[in-house]
């Protein structure tokens, strides 16, 4: 089954703690999904090892940083 990226979407699962990417039917209802949590961890530290950025979200402000610790 073709999938269009435009659609995919990204969610967090607190009963698992992974990351997954996917289409949705509804808020908290997957189609499809797969299991992106490494790849998730493999671009964050990418995108800020050893920087700091500040992200709003609309409602409040968060900090961002990577730090290699060993």
């Amino acid at each position: 089954m073709k999938v269009e990226l435009d659609n995919v979407t990204l969610g967090y699962s607190t009963l698992s703690d992974s990351v997954f990417a996917g289409t949705n039917i509804k808020p908290g209802i997957w189609r499809h999904k797969v299991n992106v949590t490494q790849a998730f961890f493999n671009c964050v530290i990418q995108m800020w090892e050893g920087k700091k950025q500040s992200i709003l979200d609309g409602e409040h402000e968060w900090e961002v940083t990577v730090k290699k610790i060993k």
